[in-house]
C-alpha cells in the first residue's frame, strides 16, 4: 500500500521522470526546482518504497489550483490518483481553501472523468492554452461546502 508525504527537493529527479513519461509537454525540472516548498505552492508525493506518483497545487488566500497530478504508468488504476487528490481537498480545508480550480486538455477524456467524479465542473475555456499543439483547455471548479 502506498503512502502519501509532502514532496521535497529530493524528490525532483523521480518527479520530473514521471512527468516526463506522463505528458507530451511536461513541466521543466527548472519548473520543479523552482517551485517544491515554496509558498504558495505544495507538493504531495505517493510512495510504495518508490515515488509512485505527486500531485502539485498552490493555495492563495481561499482558492487553490491544481497544477499537475501524475501517476506513473505501472502503478495506475490503483487509487493512487484519488488518494492524492483527497489529501489536496484534505489540506485545502485545513487552509480555508474554498474553491478549486485546474485547466484540462479536452482530449484527456480519463482526468475529466476522474475530476468530474469529485464534483468539479466546467467553467470556462482557455484557447490554445497547450502549447505543443495549440490545444483549448477546459477549467474547471469545484466549490466546497461551508
Amino acid at each position: 500500500m502506498f503512502k502519501i508525504r509532502p514532496i521535497q527537493h529530493s524528490d525532483v529527479d523521480a518527479v520530473y521522470a514521471i512527468e516526463e513519461r506522463s505528458f507530451p509537454y511536461p513541466f521543466t525540472r527548472e519548473i520543479f526546482e523552482a517551485i517544491i516548498g515554496r509558498h504558495p505552492f505544495h507538493g504531495l508525493i505517493a510512495e510504495d518504497g518508490i515515488v509512485v506518483g505527486y500531485i502539485i497545487f498552490s493555495i492563495i488566500v481561499d482558492e487553490s489550483e491544481l497544477l499537475t497530478v501524475a501517476v506513473d504508468g505501472p502503478h495506475r488504476r490503483k487509487g493512487i490518483a484519488r488518494g492524492l487528490i483527497d489529501a489536496m481537498f484534505s489540506f485545502g480545508k485545513k487552509s480555508g481553501v474554498k474553491n478549486f480550480y485546474l485547466e484540462v486538455r479536452p482530449s484527456n477524456e480519463t482526468a475529466i472523468k476522474l475530476y468530474s467524479s469529485y464534483g468539479f465542473s466546467k467553467v470556462g475555456l482557455r484557447k490554445g492554452y497547450y502549447k505543443d499543439n495549440n490545444e483549448d483547455a477546459i477549467v474547471m471548479k469545484k466549490c466546497l461546502s461551508a
